[in-house]
């Protein structure tokens, strides 16, 4: 077996038999000792695994996270589709349901606007998260240090001529959107199209997604923004409510 598949054999091996030694784990796989080691080591450097008092191997919250991700992941993509069809409905304009994956955003779920002229993106597409009003939304429940650790210092890819490519700029449009309770992308993503996010959280008030508004900046214009974050907000916290999440201060 190469080296990936014995580190997740043996954590697999971990998680069935927890708490276990490197000898008993070894005879449950029918691997050497030594091979085990090793695993048990590196996984343990990676933060996966962890020794007990009597140098037993067992799982760490780690793992746990992981799953909880997915699971939060996956119920919105069930939750988020009957409410992202009546915004659409209220709105009239594209409604988009993104994920964060460190540096991006994800397009998971789309709901399509009925105009003949309308913004399109891809389900599967990724985009810089520092580019979109569904990213910014994120990062706006999202603590500055943590911020920093997800994007670096900068400067970031410039997506369109009004994307914000330092960190300054971004942290700042952060917190205009944390203020307001939804962020705006005018031409941030892609010229002549604006979006208007706002962020779904978990139980533990972590930003897991975000739903936005997605149109024609010609249909968009600033006047109508606030209105449209209302909306976008009130159904964002919808999804979140339905999810277990908490809905921050101040939010609708």
């Amino acid at each position: 077996m190469s080296a990936v598949e014995v580190a997740f054999t043996v954590l697999e091996g971990v998680g069935v038999h927890q708490p276990i030694g490197v000898s008993a784990l070894a005879r449950e796989l029918g691997s050497t000792k030594s091979t085990v080691q090793r695993a048990l080591l590196q996984l343990g450097r990676l933060g996966w695994i962890e020794q007990d008092s009597s140098s037993s191997w067992r799982l760490t919250s780690k793992v746990l996270e992981l799953g909880a991700r997915f699971s939060a992941g996956a119920d919105v993509r069930v939750i988020a589709p009957p409410i992202m069809a009546e915004l659409r409905d209220a709105v009239g304009e594209t409604i988009h349901l993104s994920v964060a994956e460190g540096p991006w955003v994800v397009l998971v779920e789309k709901v399509e606007s009925g105009n003949p002229v309308r913004t399109y993106s891809a389900v599967g597409t990724r985009y810089p998260i520092h580019a979109t009003s569904a990213g910014l939304a994120i990062l706006s429940a999202t603590p500055p240090e943590a911020v920093r650790s997800i994007l670096g210092d900068g400067p970031f890819v410039g997506v369109t001529p009004e994307t914000p490519t330092e960190l300054a700029a971004v942290l700042e449009s952060a917190r205009q959107a944390e203020q307001l309770g939804y962020a705006v992308g005018a031409g941030t993503r892609h010229a002549e199209v604006t979006a208007i996010g706002a962020a779904i959280r978990n139980a533990a008030g972590q930003p897991i997604a975000a739903l936005s508004i997605s149109a024609p900046s010609s249909r968009m214009p600033q006047e109508v923004w606030a209105a449209y974050g209302a909306r976008v907000r009130a159904a964002a916290d919808r999804v979140t409510a339905r999810l277990g999440g908490v809905i921050a201060d101040g939010d609708a």
